[in-house]
């Protein structure tokens, strides 16, 4: 899994093994985000049921001014911290 546009476009995601989670395609997050694309920049964001983070990551790559993650699962929790420390992502 991967990023697919923006200032984190092509870098890695990790997700958790098992079936804890079942991360959101490459293609349907692309095609999302071709219909949200004009509404992205400074927007603020949900990601609930987060599993890797990769749809709020993905937002925050394409100019999103915050994410707010919400998962109930403590290993894919720490996925997402790992998600957002292998981006430098701090902020947002």
């Amino acid at each position: 899994m991967r990023v697919i546009a923006g200032k984190y476009r092509s870098r890695p995601l990790q997700s958790p093994r098992g079936m804890v989670v079942r991360p959101t395609s490459d293609r349907l997050r692309e095609t999302l985000f071709n219909v949200v694309a004009p509404r992205t920049k400074d927007s603020v964001w949900i990601d609930a049921f987060a599993g890797t983070g990769a749809v709020g990551i993905e937002a925050l790559s394409r100019g999103a001014r915050m994410v707010y993650f919400i998962e109930s699962s403590k290993k894919a929790a720490e996925v997402i911290r790992t998600n957002l420390r292998s981006l430098n992502i701090e902020e947002g």
